[in-house]
């Protein structure tokens, strides 16, 4: 197991976007968000690490005491208040919610080397013991960049300009497994730049070989555009208070009833090329059988 943490400029070359993951959906309106964008170009452009940038952005709100509430910052006018939210929401986060996954002061850092990824490989990143910032952060970023590797070797394969030699060994098809996909893409909250990019995949990813796969308990609790976008449903044994949610509405009335009643490792399955659900059964895993046979040798 190798620890991961990302510095300001490996998160900006992830794309502005993985810069909204370290902050709550509800501090992302418009001016924030244009805040965000220009604090990103200003970083970029010097390379500045988090502690830089933020004096950066302090020096110039005092610089320019001239203009009232306003002030100019990355070649653009914000207000002051939106620049004091997003500095105090920031500084939380660096130091309490996101300390150990990102730098603060330094500009080395060893982000996921997702680059390095292979056809048949499977990489597990742990992130249980990350706060749900942190676990979105690291989501969000997984994600994007899988997703951007995924459409630059598509590109490449179909005009034949292979001039990054390891994006050629790059697999041309990647499946995501996400535990609880509701916590990233949550039903419910209108618009949200968080949620854009994730729905944008699951519209998309079919097409440059990305594939997301979401387990969770409540999929009525999963934004309905990513929903909509899904081509294949399984359900196992559900509470008949869930069952009764809209994202079930393939369902029959008997196979509702049905699906509350569901034994260990039976599921329904559904396909958009099936016209009905299939009932399924999951064999015991290779552990629990070498289980089973170690105690039948006694």
């Amino acid at each position: 197991m190798e620890p991961f943490y990302y510095s300001l400029k490996s998160l900006i070359e992830v794309g502005v976007g993985a810069l909204y993951a370290l902050f709550d959906p509800d501090d992302l309106d418009e001016k924030a968000v244009a805040l965000i964008t220009s604090m990103a170009d200003e970083a970029s452009s010097e390379d500045l690490t988090f502690d830089e940038l933020i004096n950066r952005l302090r020096n110039a709100m005092r610089s320019d005491q001239g203009r009232g509430d306003w002030f100019n910052f990355g070649g653009s006018t914000h207000h002051r208040a939106t620049a004091n939210k997003i500095l105090n929401r920031l500084q939380h986060a660096l130091e309490n919610q996101l300390k150990g996954i990102v730098t603060r002061s330094e500009r080395s850092d060893n982000p996921i080397p997702l680059e390095e990824l292979r056809p048949g490989q499977l990489w597990v990143i742990d992130i249980t013991q990350l706060s749900e910032k942190g676990q979105r952060l690291i989501f969000q970023t997984v994600v994007r960049t899988v997703f951007r590797k995924l459409e630059e070797r598509k590109t490449a394969e179909m005009t034949g300009r292979w001039e990054n030699g390891n994006l050629q060994k790059f697999p041309k098809h990647v499946v995501i497994f996400v535990d609880e996909l509701n916590k990233f893409v949550p039903a419910g909250r209108e618009f949200s730049v968080l949620k854009k990019d994730i729905v944008e995949i699951a519209a998309r990813g079919r097409s440059v070989g990305f594939s997301l796969l979401g387990a969770q308990q409540l999929a009525s609790k999963v934004d309905e555009e990513v929903l909509a976008n899904t081509s294949t449903f399984a359900v196992g044994r559900s509470h008949p208070v869930e069952i009764r949610k809209a994202p079930y509405g393939w369902l029959a009335e008997g196979l509702k009833q049905k699906a509350t009643i569901l034994d260990k490792g039976w599921m329904l399955l559904w396909h958009t090329l099936y016209n009905r659900p299939v009932l399924v059964h999951f064999p015991l895993p290779f552990h629990h059988l070498k289980r089973e046979l170690e105690r039948t040798k006694r």
